[in-house]
């Protein structure tokens, strides 16, 4: 009876092994493969017929036949090979990413005889990955062109992670650890409260917030800042983040401010000129001239002092 139960374990394991979409190979420790899987066949295109026997190298091209020698080793003083991401050649020539685990295979004396392998193809897992990481690299050039910097939220911890930009454009420290409620405290404070309402607006309705804030820094400078950002909802319509970018707008600000002054002074000279060319009054002229010169430079202030004679012929200012 014990044979028997035996004997159905071995069944069973050997119907797993068989049915598995991974390839399971065993190999002595000379490398020669002793036994292969359908996974194995699936993935590399050969048959058992055609594989046992056969060093395992027939699976490993040239520029990574030194991995071989090296696994060995590490077998042979009974290490575990646990998600070893490599390379193989199928039998057409083409090439397979695959992540291996190597197993030690222990005799009866409890010497190490050979060893199990199980590899599991992992293309696709690679090419999105490489994917992300190219989008990744191109999305941080982008900001970089851009001087944009971006920050993400986490709803339950309140912590606000910073990117090196972003944490420069705020005024703090690198690797500055900061949380929501100590962001908004750097606003400027008749700002603050018109960017609290953008955002919990924009959170409210499921839409993108853009708007534009002072920020106090740290060094006593004033920073403009243009925010863009939304929110991260889970299934439940909960809101669990925030993700966006920030962008130093000061210099556009300022040249924005320049712009408005010249076309002020600009406006006010053209009315002075029309005041002059049209008035004959020398004192109603220069009064002109004064109020025009005191609203150019921002003067509270501005008057002109004159003589007059009175009807005695008395002068009096």
């Amino acid at each position: 009876r014990v044979a028997q139960r035996v004997e159905e374990a071995r069944s069973r394991l050997a119907a797993l092994v068989e049915s598995s979409d991974d390839a399971i190979v065993t190999k002595d420790l000379d490398g020669n493969i002793t036994s292969w899987n359908k996974g194995a066949e699936r993935m590399f295109g050969y048959t058992a017929d055609e594989v046992i026997g056969k060093s395992i190298t027939i699976l490993i091209p040239p520029g990574h036949l030194d991995e071989e020698p090296t696994i060995l080793a590490r077998l042979k003083a009974g290490e575990r090979i646990e998600h070893y991401e490599t390379v193989r050649v199928r039998k057409d020539g083409s090439f397979v990413d695959i992540s291996l685990t190597v197993s030690p295979i222990v005799g009866p004396g409890g010497h190490i005889i050979g060893a199990s392998k199980i590899a599991r193809d992992v293309t696709e897992p690679r090419k999105v990955r490489k994917a992300l990481d190219n989008a990744a690299q191109r999305l941080s050039l982008a900001l970089a062109a851009s001087h944009l910097g971006d920050w993400s939220w986490n709803a339950e911890t309140d912590v606000v992670i910073l990117s090196e930009t972003a944490t420069r454009i705020f005024g703090l420290p690198r690797n500055t650890q900061i949380t929501w409620t100590e962001m908004q405290s750097l606003l400027h404070e008749e700002d603050r409260e018109r960017a609290r309402l953008a955002v919990e607006e924009a959170l409210h309705e499921h839409s993108d917030y853009n708007i534009e804030y002072r920020v106090n820094r740290q060094d006593g400078a004033i920073t403009w800042v243009l925010a863009k950002g939304r929110g991260i909802y889970d299934a439940e319509n909960e809101i669990v983040g925030m993700l966006g970018f920030v962008q130093d707008i000061s210099n556009q600000k300022q040249t924005e401010q320049t712009l408005r002054e010249q076309a002020d002074a600009l406006s006010t000279l053209n009315r002075v000129g029309r005041v002059i060319s049209a008035e004959l009054d020398l004192h109603k002229t220069v009064q002109a001239v004064t109020s025009a010169a005191t609203e150019l430079i921002g003067a509270t202030f501005g008057s002109f002092f004159y003589n007059l004679l009175n009807e005695k012929g008395e002068s009096y200012t």
